[in-house]
């Protein structure tokens, strides 16, 4: 009786160990086709029985995801097969970085596209520290990808978002200038540090759009004179305004 139980539990456990081996061979080889762009192949995988939540677990696991591979190598056969079976579109790896990030990392504005339209958040964050991670929009910026930035706007992406490093300093401080008036345009706020650093690295150009929109004309409100800490703060903006030769 004791030498039976000990055959099933044996058994049992081999079965185990098969199905472990079987789930991890599966994604090996999805991570693999989407890698090289194989479609024929990746999609006969799936077609053997995909279990999306299933592979979202180990992905989770392991953290690696064919999703990550399909979207910044462009492939977008592949990518919309992981996503039609139900893949997480923002499935994140250990420092955040999503499926949005490689494909706009790798310039794959098809991937971009097609990942927004399935929900993809344009503001996830991709790593962490004082600097508030970093955006979709802002590798596409420091990247000098007009056409990316574009899309990933109209996706609804903040040009406002991040820590110290926002889109339009990632893209202002090597020269981006196309970028800048795009993210400006967008209503991207320019600050005093990013202007100065631009202009000490040599970007003439785009440092004069960054003063020029500092110096625009203040909307300044008439402030009654008992609101004495108000007035002293117009006050000091004026100083600094003049200090750029703003009129």
């Amino acid at each position: 009786m004791i030498r039976a139980f000990s055959f099933t539990v044996l058994i049992g456990g081999l079965a185990l160990a098969l199905a472990c081996a079987r789930r991890a061979a599966d994604l090996t080889i999805l991570l693999e086709c989407a890698d090289r762009g194989e479609v024929t192949r990746c999609l006969a995988e799936l077609e053997k029985g995909f279990d999306a939540k299933r592979h979202n677990e180990l992905s989770h696991k392991v953290q690696v995801s064919p999703l990550h591979l399909a979207a910044g190598g462009g492939s977008i056969e592949i990518l919309k097969a992981f996503l039609d079976r139900g893949l997480l579109v923002d499935f994140a790896l250990a420092d955040g970085s999503t499926p949005l990030h490689f494909a706009v990392i790798g310039r794959q504005s098809g991937s971009v596209k097609l990942l927004l339209a399935h929900g993809a958040n344009p503001d996830a964050v991709s790593g962490s520290g004082s600097g508030g991670g970093i955006r979709p929009l802002d590798f596409a910026a420091q990247a000098g990808n007009s056409d990316m930035v574009d899309i990933l706007l109209k996706a609804g992406a903040d040009p406002n978002s991040g820590g110290r490093m926002t889109a339009l300093s990632s893209a202002a401080i090597v020269g981006h200038t196309t970028v800048v008036k795009q993210l400006i345009k967008a209503g991207a706020r320019v600050d005093m540090t990013t202007a100065r650093l631009t202009r000490d690295r040599g970007h003439k150009q785009t440092a004069r759009i960054l003063f020029a929109e500092l110096c625009r004309p203040l909307q300044v409100l008439p402030i009654p004179e008992v609101d004495e800490p108000i007035r002293q703060a117009n006050d000091s903006i004026r100083q600094v305004r003049r200090s750029l030769g703003c009129p």
